[in-house]
């Protein structure tokens, strides 16, 4: 009877320790989880929206000679009567980027003979895969530095750069002096010669006849008229003519005026949160004046963005309710994400002018991958930039 209580008593103690061996798994939220210094963290991500703005601005300078377009020209077309500037939005681009989302951060402990022999996590603290061989992380960091140095010059448009005259005149002046003949004084005229800077009407009629002497000059070589010299062709009269426009184009600028344009990139960030779907925020201002202005500034209309989520995981946050799962009271499973899909909108004045279908990881749903599936040699794969299961393989 005695060695049937020992055998007993050997049997529980065997039991005993067999059962503190056994394997396991601890996730828990760090909200939840106490400090353990074997403890792994690992972040789910959430969807940050970055609109790119391409803002263009142009800017008309009136001519030196814009007054006498209409009289010497004929009526040039398109004659800017005044320097003007004005900007306009001439692209949008709507991408999206992950980052840690500090509600999302987990805890992860596990045995050292439960079948996880490695977790692998990108440089952001992502779960991007349980047991994966190799696992090596692109590094997609190619965005450039901004930079917003203004290096427009503005060129002064001068006809003394394109004249064959000279821009200065001979003026004669008569003046009277007095002078003593034969005991009476007698008015003499004296004749005084200076250069003097031609009249603006005088160095417009100039131009505009050189501008017909170009467009004589053209004509003849289109016709083969060379006044008896070697006649060029191929491509020595392609350069000729296309140096010939380009001449008479210079010197219409000198009567139409000239316009000029550049453009600049505006990166604004958007962090969209799955209690506020299907709002509209504003994202800036925008002046044909000022360009791009802060929030608020009433000298500009109001760019705004809207999200619209789809809602696509709903069932799944049905089936999880109706089952009963409380997925927040999980403590051996490796949590994941759903994502969901977002209409993205950008609006000026409540015109639309942008959108974009999007995945939006915090619209999504938090889901579970029991522990009990790590059997044998498990490989489990997940999206990183969504916190998404991608596969599972033996």
């Amino acid at each position: 009877m005695t060695g049937k209580i020992y055998l007993y008593l050997f049997s529980a103690v065997i039991l005993f320790l067999t059962s503190c061996s056994t394997s396991f798994v601890s996730v828990k939220n760090i909200k939840e989880a106490d400090y353990l210094e074997n403890r792994l963290l690992y972040t789910l991500p959430k969807t940050v929206i970055v609109v790119e703005v391409e803002l263009r601005t142009v800017r008309k300078h009136k001519g030196p000679f814009y007054k006498y377009a209409k009289k010497y020209l004929g009526g040039a077309k398109d004659v800017i009567m005044n320097d003007e500037t004005f900007r306009q939005i001439s692209g949008i681009n709507i991408t999206s980027y992950p980052e840690p989302d500090t509600n999302n951060i987990y805890a992860i402990t596990y045995s050292e003979d439960f079948n996880i022999h490695n977790i692998n996590l990108t440089k952001d603290g992502f779960l991007a895969g349980i047991n994966l061989d190799n696992f090596v992380e692109l590094d997609e960091n190619t965005q450039e530095t901004e930079s917003f140095i203004n290096t427009d010059t503005k060129k002064q448009l001068s006809y003394s750069d394109y004249s064959l005259e000279p821009a200065l005149e001979t003026q004669y002046d008569t003046l009277y002096k007095e002078i003593l003949v034969d005991s009476a004084y007698v008015k003499v005229p004296v004749i005084h010669k200076k250069l003097v800077n031609k009249s603006k009407e005088t160095q417009a009629k100039e131009l505009a006849d050189q501008i017909f002497l170009l467009r004589d000059d053209k004509n003849a070589l289109l016709k083969g008229e060379n006044d008896g010299n070697i006649f060029p062709d191929g491509e020595a009269l392609k350069t000729m003519l296309s140096e010939l426009d380009k001449l008479e184009s210079d010197y219409m600028n000198l009567f139409t005026g000239k316009t000029e344009s550049s453009t600049r990139v505006y990166r604004f960030e958007y962090r969209p949160e799955n209690t506020k779907i299907n709002d509209e925020v504003e994202l800036f201002r925008l002046s044909g004046k000022y360009g791009i202005l802060p929030v608020g500034d009433l000298n500009g209309k109001a760019v705004t963005i809207k999200i619209t989520g789809h809602n696509y995981v709903q069932p799944v946050n049905e089936y999880v309710k109706n089952k009963d799962m409380y997925i927040t009271k999980q403590k051996n499973a490796i949590f994941y994400r759903s994502p969901d899909d977002a209409g993205i909108e950008i609006l000026i004045n409540f015109s639309s002018v942008a959108r974009k279908k999007l995945k939006v990881a915090q619209f999504g749903t938090v889901n579970i991958l029991p522990s009990g599936i790590f059997t044998g040699d498990t490989k489990v794969e997940f999206y990183p930039d969504y916190g998404s299961l991608k596969s599972i393989s033996k």
